[in-house]
């Protein structure tokens, strides 16, 4: 609730309502909460497929809450046997794994992969925001020249960069489907008052 009534009272409604915001509110939200409250913004639960223990539902939110489990387990207990998943990204995962000198085969192994491209769930989440976007498009909610410039943009330096060092770099399907791709193209860079409002860019 702070950070929306943040976004929409301050970011928003302080320079004058929808239309007169110079900074995306949405943003604005998010960074006073990752200020105001660093430690519950950065920590998560583990990949329930990579969880020691798999909490429940009333866990999770006891945990959120009070900072322990019913049974009185907190963050650490359900970290055990997992051994260097605290980046932020699978992104992250894969450039510090890469400077740690494993190669891109070894690091897809880790668990935050989980065998699959993007990361565990993360190939999902992009797949659901994309959907999304698509249904923006679709309804003419958002233009289509944001996104799509971003994302081939994306796809080509990332297309690229893979095809000159394939050991060292991710793929183009990676950089696509991990991380907030698909939020930021859709929703974040699309955002009708900070966004440009001409074809060209302008």
């Amino acid at each position: 609730m702070l950070g929306t009534a943040f976004a929409v009272v301050i970011a928003k409604q302080l320079y004058g309502g929808l239309g007169h915001n110079p900074f995306n509110p949405a943003m604005i939200g998010y960074v006073v909460l990752l200020i105001s409250f660093p430690v519950q913004m950065t920590s998560w639960l583990p990949s329930y497929e990579i969880a020691a223990q798999v909490p429940t539902f009333s866990d999770v939110l006891q945990m959120i809450f009070t900072g322990h489990t019913a049974a009185g387990g907190d963050m650490a207990s359900l970290r055990l046997g997992i051994d260097g998943v605290s980046q932020a990204t699978p992104l992250d995962t894969f450039k510090t794994s890469l400077h740690a000198g494993h190669s891109v085969q070894q690091v897809l192994q880790l668990p935050v992969y989980g065998g699959v491209l993007a990361g565990l769930g993360w190939q999902w989440v992009n797949i659901a925001w994309l959907a999304g976007g698509l249904f923006l498009l679709w309804q003419k909610a958002i233009r289509w020249h944001i996104p799509v410039s971003f994302l081939v943009s994306l796809g080509l330096c990332a297309t690229l960069g893979w095809l000159f060092s394939p050991q060292s770099l991710a793929s183009p399907q990676m950089h696509l489907f991990s991380g907030a791709t698909m939020l930021g193209a859709f929703f974040i860079l699309t955002d009708p008052v900070t966004a440009s409002t001409t074809n060209r860019g302008a």
